[in-house]
């Protein structure tokens, strides 16, 4: 079996991303896909010596995390390490990790949902008010607090990529665009908007 070493170091990089966005679930998941393709098929050469850098740079990331600690201080008393012949057992660690931020993530009260939602909801609002006032940049801070209460409403990157993209703010739509086609790769609509404002942006330069 052939492993694409590339591919390797982009779902490693995709869990650094998703953990400076402080999704550590996503986090472990991209890992989890990474490390897997690690331990299908030896890789080998620079391929091998440029994964196992991302990795450990991932692996890193992951051990000053409080949570991820905590979820596997029995697992890993000692943090997360990576040693070559140890994908598998690594993998493991990252499933489990996984598995359970994921379950207390998906506890959610119905009262601290209904906050989070009305805070978005807010946000958006003001977001909206601030862009026929023609204040962009203010809108878009207030767009951004909207993001930084998003859980799992795919929507909302849409919703704002519409209100952006509508009030000729293309460059400042693309990145909420972006986002919400890595959590929602399906979504023809958000996929046809960002082509729209990449394609307005790229006229307009």
């Amino acid at each position: 079996m052939t492993v694409d070493a590339k591919k390797v170091r982009e779902h490693f990089a995709r869990a650094r991303a998703y953990y400076q966005r402080r999704d550590a679930v996503r986090a472990l998941a991209a890992a989890c896909l990474g490390v897997q393709g690690m331990a299908s098929a030896p890789l080998s050469g620079v391929g091998l010596v440029e994964a196992q850098g991302a990795l450990r740079e991932v692996l890193q990331l992951f051990s000053r995390d409080a949570a991820m600690r905590a979820a596997a201080a029995d697992l890993a008393p000692q943090g997360f390490a990576y040693q070559r012949g140890g994908e598998k057992a690594l993998l493991a660690v990252l499933r489990i990790v996984h598995d359970e931020l994921d379950a207390a993530g998906s506890r959610e009260s119905y009262e601290d949902a209904l906050a989070r939602k009305q805070r978005i909801d807010a946000a958006l609002l003001q977001g909206m008010r601030l862009l026929q006032q023609n204040k962009v940049s203010e809108a878009d801070a207030s767009f951004a607090v909207a993001v930084q209460n998003y859980r799992d409403e795919h929507r909302l990157f849409l919703c704002v990529g519409r209100l952006l993209v509508d009030a000729g703010e293309v460059r400042r739509a693309i990145p909420y665009l972006k986002r919400g086609m890595e959590v929602d790769p399906a979504d023809e609509t958000m996929a046809g908007l960002l082509a729209e404002a990449m394609r307005r942006r790229d006229g307009a330069a």
